[in-house]
């Protein structure tokens, strides 16, 4: 939201917008206290909320708060006011380096001037335990006197004290977890890129980024996508592939040693790279090497030719084996993943096993990876995902801890970062982070945006999960998770999108997800009785196709379309076979959710006793700080089923204190203090809940508390299918409450 002028934040009233970027808008304004001009920085109101981003504003303002220096732009106050967060600092007039790089080449003094500079800055920055990590040209200022400023300390590492030394530096666990890139590529480090620990070194190979752009007018590694601009920083010298420019030996000596692959082989700090630009004599001639003289081809000049054509051959061989695609979801080639030929084609294999619906033959195909090649990360990554999500949580926490002691091994930045996104653990703005670091490398990697708008779906943020829907091409891929992207779009509400692309899709020849996809459709589309056809139809072809998953998902959901047609007795029966197919199939989470289902059903056809027993077996597969633990626990709490002792305290999850606090409101209720539950309510609501897959829960609560009743969508079916309760039961005229004795046990 834009400021209008002369709005007053504190003691500064603002004038016109200077400046606009991703984190917000920077003002020009008045310190009414001192009479001076400076620069006011507002966090946008959409992100003030977001706490990862909060927490990154806050922390340019402690980094550049805690330095002095002529070459580093001043902080001189932080504040808030009435949720609108601010920083002020000096007020610069003048262009960015990289404006002033698009304007004419530099001469090499004012490139050395303007380098001196900036290590000048760098030297101070790394003098108080402060890392930038993300130098250059457009967080570099040049003022109108000709003085640069260094901008920007958004992404800045710090130490817990000026004194300790660098190799313990805290890294920020939001902002340098294990595979997740940081910084800007083409400007980030080699061990940036492999996501190892950093130290002031880093910042030094950003900065030679920069001073070799200075001297060349292009970066060093430019190349044609981010993959090969990745490639060339970790493989390349910086003047290999570049005709250069006449440049001082010394000065090139300095460039190379600021862009050395080894932290330890480069300058250490900006201090070091300050001292070494001063003693530079730039006044040596530069020719170009004289030209040889022309020989006339010799016999063994021309043998070494067709050896040099033949050794081209062999590595272009090479080179297309390693980008050939191993699985087109991930957009994974060959190269990506670590180990012999025999483990590639091991996991090519258990990826296509599973895009075809054999998640059983896939785990036993990764785990033969996983054996042969005991360093590769990959195989490991893949299988504590499965493992994870077939619910063997045991099973899963196993293989992550082999992942993290193997990713050291992964021989590309994007090896690294998809074994870090596959960890369950992962989950929220971490794993948004991740996809998002992904998709910058692989555009195409279509699993990858799947995965991104389920994310934005468990954020209640419908729109940009439709977008990235409406991304994916489903007329190539042959894949069961094309299903589940036809059937989001329509549960998002393009439904004639959704089935025009059916049609042309490879799912036509595939009967079993054909029927579930056209069956999510007709749910979407208000026709519950043709949806509970279709996802009977479902069920049926993915039995006999041994696609278990997505025939049991289709007996839940029929159940679930029974119940939107008020077939009380026919859902009830779908729930339960459900429930005997995923016991029998080791999927537990279907399992807890249709015992739940169930149960809901009992109790609305007056079978006490069905609800009861149903519930105990859906709590003896329930755990703890999961989104169907909580779940279960708010639908026992208003059934009046004490099944789980006291109201919990906390949780682990990103949105855990929201549901925690619904959860002691649901149990408030439930003990009929009202005053309590509706205090709570109002608090949890306050925490986000309403942002989370649990918003029907509140709007439950709030309808037992006397509210109006609101009307939800129940698509798509996740990320907290059990929420279909409480949509149900916004659908039912109020009863009288049930005593707090008569579900008792």
């Amino acid at each position: 939201m834009t400021l209008p002028l002369g709005t007053r934040l504190g003691p500064y009233e603002i004038g016109e917008m200077i400046g606009r970027g991703g984190m917000g808008e920077v003002y020009r304004a008045t310190d009414t206290r001192l009479d001076r001009e400076v620069a006011v920085k507002v966090l946008s109101s959409h992100l003030a909320g977001d706490p990862t981003s909060l927490t990154r504003f806050r922390r340019e303002a402690r980094a550049v708060a805690a330095l002095s220096h002529p070459n580093i732009v001043a902080v001189y106050d932080v504040g808030n006011q009435v949720g609108t967060q601010f920083v002020v600092a000096e007020l610069l007039e003048g262009e960015t380096l990289r404006a002033r790089l698009a304007a004419s080449p530099m001469s090499i003094d004012e490139t050395l001037r303007i380098a001196t500079a900036i290590a000048d800055g760098l030297a101070t920055a790394h003098a108080k335990g402060i890392i930038h990590r993300d130098l250059k040209p457009e967080n570099i200022f040049l003022t109108t006197t000709g003085t640069p400023k260094i901008l920007d300390f958004g992404l800045a590492s710090m130490l817990p004290n000026a004194g300790a030394p660098f190799d313990s530096v805290v890294q920020t666990a939001a902002l340098t977890e294990p595979g997740l890139l940081m910084g800007t590529i083409g400007y980030t480090s080699p061990e940036q890129l492999a996501a190892k620990p950093l130290t002031p070194a880093t910042d030094i190979f950003s900065f030679g980024c920069v001073l070799f752009e200075m001297l060349q007018g292009q970066m060093p590694f430019k190349r044609d996508s981010n993959m090969e601009v990745i490639a060339s920083v970790m493989r390349d010298e910086p003047f290999s592939h570049h005709d250069a420019r006449l440049v001082p030996p010394a000065m090139r000596s300095v460039v190379e040693r600021c862009l050395e692959k080894k932290p330890a082989e480069r300058f250490q700090n900006g201090a070091e790279v300050a001292k070494a630009l001063r003693e530079l004599d730039v006044s040596a001639p530069t020719r170009p090497l004289p030209p040889q003289p022309r020989r006339r081809p010799s016999r063994w000049l021309w043998g070494l030719s067709i050896i040099a054509i033949i050794a081209a051959a062999i590595l272009f061989t090479a080179i297309a084996r390693g980008r050939q695609i191993v699985d087109d979801g991930y957009d994974l080639r060959a190269s990506d993943i670590t180990g012999d030929n025999e483990t590639r084609r091991l996991t090519a294999l258990a990826l296509h096993a599973d895009s075809a619906g054999d998640r059983s033959e896939a785990i036993q195909l990764l785990s033969e990876a996983a054996r042969r090649s005991p360093a590769a990360p990959l195989p490991a990554a893949f299988l504590a995902s499965f493992a994870h999500y077939n619910g063997d949580r045991k099973g899963g926490e196993q293989w992550s801890a082999e992942t993290r002691r193997r990713i050291a091994n992964a021989t590309s930045p994007y090896e690294a970062l998809l074994c870090r996104y596959l960890l369950p653990e992962n989950e929220g703005r971490m794993e948004m982070a991740l996809s998002s670091s992904l998709l910058e490398l692989r555009p195409r990697a279509w699993r990858l945006r799947l995965g991104l708008a389920h994310l934005h779906l468990s954020r209640r943020e419908n729109n940009a999960a439709l977008a990235q829907l409406q991304q994916i091409d489903v007329g190539a891929p042959d894949d069961r998770r094309l299903s589940i992207v036809l059937a989001d779009r329509a549960s998002l509400g393009d439904i004639a999108g959704a089935m025009r692309d059916l049609q042309r899709s490879k799912l036509t020849s595939r009967p079993a997800l054909l029927a579930y996809t056209q069956a999510r459709i007709a749910w979407s589309a208000g026709k519950p009785a043709e949806a509970a056809r279709l996802f009977d139809a479902a069920a049926e072809s993915a039995t006999i196709a041994n696609l278990w998953p997505i025939a049991i998902e289709s007996r839940v959901l029929t159940g679930v379309a029974r119940v939107g047609m008020n077939d009380l007795a026919q859902a009830e029966e779908r729930f339960d076979l459900a429930a005997v197919k995923a016991h029998d199939a080791g999927l537990v989470e279907s399992e807890l959710e249709s015992d739940v289902f169930a149960a809901w059903v009992a109790d609305r056809r007056g079978d006490a006793e069905g609800l009861k027993r149903r519930l105990r077996l859906a709590v003896a597969l329930a755990e703890p700080d999961t989104t169907d633990f909580a779940a279960l626990r708010l639908f026992a709490a208003r059934e009046h089923l004490n099944i789980f002792g006291p109201s919990p305290s906390s949780s682990d999850a990103e949105d855990g204190p929201a549901v925690t606090t619904l959860i002691q409101a649901r149990d408030a209720w439930s003990q009929n203090d009202l005053t309590t539950a509706s205090r709570l309510l109002q608090q949890s609501r306050s925490e986000g809940i309403d942002a989370t897959s649990f918003a029907e829960e509140a709007a439950l609560l709030a309808y037992d508390l006397g509210d109006p009743p609101r009307t939800f969508r129940p698509d798509p079916p996740y990320p907290n299918r059990l929420r279909f309760i409480a949509i149900w039961e916004l659908g039912q005229p109020h009863a009288e409450p049930r005593s707090r004795g008569e579900n008792q046990r």
